[in-house]
């Protein structure tokens, strides 16, 4: 599954957006997720806003075989606001991380041994 955020976005529209997306039968099929923010101007979002969105994706993850999120970011308002949701969201089930190319995270969420690497070692 692929977010693509442009312009402004809010808090309350990401957590919207991801509650729509979550319905069992795209759970059914997940093997990850990428956010893209390279064209996010500006992100109006709360620390609880954060904690609920990060909440929200590490269910969906427990439900899922998709347990991988990588965030495109490459603005440094982007970039620390990913940072922050990262440390939220990281759990067993579901590990995130933010890369500065779509290319990198799509590596990434493509190589199925790094996740399986990370669960062996926890």
């Amino acid at each position: 599954m692929v977010f693509v955020g442009q312009g402004v976005i809010s808090g309350e529209q990401m957590i919207k957006q991801s509650e729509k997306a979550y319905s069992p039968a795209v759970l059914a099929k997940l093997r990850y997720q990428i956010i893209d923010l390279r064209n996010v101007e500006r992100m109006d979002i709360t620390s609880e806003q954060m904690r609920q969105l990060a909440m929200l994706d590490r269910r969906a993850a427990e439900q899922s075989a998709g347990g991988k999120i990588a965030i495109v970011a490459s603005h440094d308002l982007t970039v620390g606001l990913s940072r922050i949701y990262s440390a939220y969201a990281q759990s067993p089930e579901l590990d995130a991380k933010i890369f500065p190319t779509m290319e990198e995270a799509r590596a990434w969420v493509e190589d199925t041994g790094s996740r399986e690497a990370s669960a062996r070692l926890s």
